[in-house]
């Protein structure tokens, strides 16, 4: 197989050659997850993806809370189904946690991260705030520390999820965060076979057991064992131990051994430049 054949083959399973008749959820479970960091991106990814696609058919599954806009994959703003929200999140929590001391490790100082997400998790419980008004809140609780590195702490290490109108089509307003079990209530189940077929991903029962800010990645009952599980960090370019391995099974430059390992199993990689 050349490289054309597996670009070709990638596109096909993107849905991207041709557009499907597929029901939105089921497409939107097929990708995984759509990049949404721009509100309205996901419209036009579906758009390219599905005959005779409503934006109603999408606003529907968000004002029902059926879809949800996260933080999840890459630490950004991800549209994923509300039943597959509550996998992803704990599985993806560690990454997103580094992220946040990669970005603001600096600026905290002495912080007691543990209470300030106790006490930013309250104040999302209460009432859903924008950035602005969760910074105000840990402003006034902790007026020596960096009030806006404390807020991202809470948006980076609480599971949560924007509230409608954001996202919702024919709508506006600005990011405002909740919890994401208060905003999807209830428990949900997994989808079934959700996580197969997902290269070098591997390991509910893992995740499981990695503890976070946000205390023990809860990963419901469905996943496989093995399911999830990341196979060594991550196939990139060049000079990445996972490069030569995967240029080795698929005769790709390492630049494309990237794409395709880290891409293909979100459904993220054609919305890459929407955010």
């Amino acid at each position: 197989m050349n490289v054309r054949a597996l670009n070709r083959a990638l596109l096909a399973r993107q849905h991207l050659l041709e557009r499907s008749s597929l029901p939105v959820p089921a497409m939107l479970g097929h990708l995984v997850g759509m990049q949404a960091q721009a509100p309205l991106a996901p419209y036009v990814g579906l758009w390219t993806r599905l005959d005779r696609f409503r934006p109603e058919d999408l606003a529907s599954l968000l004002s029902g809370r059926r879809a949800v806009r996260g933080l999840l994959m890459r630490g950004t703003v991800h549209l994923v189904l509300a039943e597959d929200a509550r996998v992803l999140r704990p599985l993806v929590q560690r990454v997103v946690a580094n992220g946040y001391t990669g970005h603001f490790g600096r600026r905290i100082g002495d912080a007691d991260l543990g209470a300030v997400v106790h006490f930013g998790r309250q104040l999302l419980e209460a009432r859903p705030r924008t950035r602005r008004q969760l910074q105000d809140a840990l402003a006034a609780r902790w007026p020596e520390h960096d009030a806006e590195a404390l807020s991202y702490a809470v948006g980076y290490l609480v599971r949560t999820a924007q509230v409608r109108p954001r996202g919702v089509w024919g709508s506006t307003g600005p990011a405002t965060l909740t919890t994401l079990d208060g905003w999807l209530g209830g428990t949900a189940g997994v989808r079934p076979g959700f996580g197969r077929r997902r290269p070098g991903v591997v390991g509910a029962d893992e995740a499981a057991g990695d503890r976070g800010a946000d205390g023990p990645a809860d990963v419901p009952r469905g996943v496989e064992r093995g399911a999830v599980r990341r196979r060594g960090r991550r196939a990139a370019g060049p000079g990445h131990p996972g490069g030569s391995r995967c240029r080795r099974a698929t005769a790709l430059p390492a630049e494309h051994c990237w794409w395709t390992a880290s891409t293909a199993r979100t459904g993220a990689g054609p919305e890459r430049s929407w955010r």
